[in-house]
């Protein structure tokens, strides 16, 4: 019994230091946390109009502005994280990217080669972020190692910005690794010499590859794209047909309406309304107006009919249809958007 006894009170004094253990960790790592976020503060309010003065007013730059310690090098990779994310200026851009490459190129080496994964992926985003092209040599050095997914689509974009005459030979190695989401992403951040490259090679993309870059198209459509996009209709693909329609109706550039009015009478009510969206920002004849208004999906009538009640011409079509048109959904979404559409122009 007394030793049972013992063996009890010694279990609650180990479990009473493991818990006093914890506690003490768990302070300290309070502790040192609360000191950083201090120091970090501390650092941005002494040279915060150091920092604007040199990356806005392009001023030299401060000694005073130089990290003492981890916690303010974090402050000034907060402070460029901020300028980078807030100011579109191609100067303070540059401002940033020049100040990288002096002063974070050594400090970001050493981080590259750093065991842990999660401090890699880290450093290659500030590397793409901040544009520290004098790390080029090692970037390409770690694009030819085994490396996680993650960090080879981080590569990728770093390429496509500091290195894009090296950046569709990598693509193709591992495109076919990379989900519609990564290649928007990239799709939309290339230059226009890899853009070109890519709609060249279009056939040889993954289907997600040509999806994505379909609906990239959609974003900033020029002439040469939308012409791109009108052959694609021509597809066998129903969702490639789909998502170029898409493209072009957000892009706004028609140059043949005749390769899209065949789809008014498509079998496939998505291409249908992707017509409507179209034909809702480019002006057409009447009897395409009432062709869709007059279709028997839902979707299809009420985009058409909104699209019209935001024109005074459309409104006028409008009126017409619920005077003529023996189709009563038709007359239905003609009066609703004629009773809350407000005319744009």
């Amino acid at each position: 019994m007394t030793l049972i006894f013992q063996l009890f009170i010694l279990i609650i004094i180990i479990s009473s230091l493991v818990i006093i253990s914890f506690f003490i960790y768990f302070g300290i790592r309070y502790y040192q946390t609360r000191q950083s976020k201090v120091q970090i503060k501390q650092y941005i309010n002494r040279t915060d109009d150091l920092w604007f003065d040199y990356l806005v007013n392009q001023s030299s730059f401060n000694n005073e502005q130089l990290w003492n310690n981890s916690n303010e090098f974090k402050a000034i990779e907060e402070i460029l994280f901020s300028y980078t994310n807030n100011f579109s200026d191609e100067c303070i851009h540059n401002q940033i990217s020049q100040f990288a490459n002096s002063l974070l190129t050594e400090k970001y080496r050493k981080q590259l080669k750093s065991r842990d994964k999660n401090v890699r992926i880290n450093t290659l985003y500030r590397v793409h972020l901040f544009n520290i092209s004098a790390l080029s040599e090692d970037i390409q050095e770690m694009m030819r190692k085994p490396k996680s997914d993650t960090e080879h689509f981080q590569l990728l974009l770093i390429y496509a910005k500091i290195l894009p005459e090296n950046f569709y030979d990598e693509f193709e190695k591992v495109q076919l690794n990379l989900s519609e989401f990564q290649f928007k992403i990239l799709f939309a951040v290339i230059p226009k010499e890899i853009h070109m490259k890519v709609l060249d090679s279009f056939e040889s993309l993954s289907v997600e590859g040509q999806y994505a870059f379909i609906d990239v198209l959609g974003k900033s459509l020029d002439y040469a794209d939308a012409e791109y996009l009108l052959k694609l209709l021509d597809s066998h693909e129903i969702e490639i047909r789909i998502r170029s329609l898409k493209a072009l109706s957000e892009g706004g550039i028609i140059l043949d309406e005749e390769k899209v009015l065949p789809f008014i009478d498509s079998e496939v009510w998505e291409e249908r309304l992707m017509v409507a969206k179209i034909f809702s920002k480019v002006e057409a004849e009447e009897l395409v107006y009432k062709k869709l208004i007059e279709d028997s999906n839902w979707w299809v009538r009420n985009e058409v009919a909104q699209g019209l009640s935001l024109t005074r011409n459309g409104r006028v079509i409008l009126e017409e249809i619920m005077r003529s048109s023996k189709d009563q959904y038709a007359v239905d979404a003609s009066r609703k958007y004629l009773l809350k559409g407000e005319v744009i122009s």
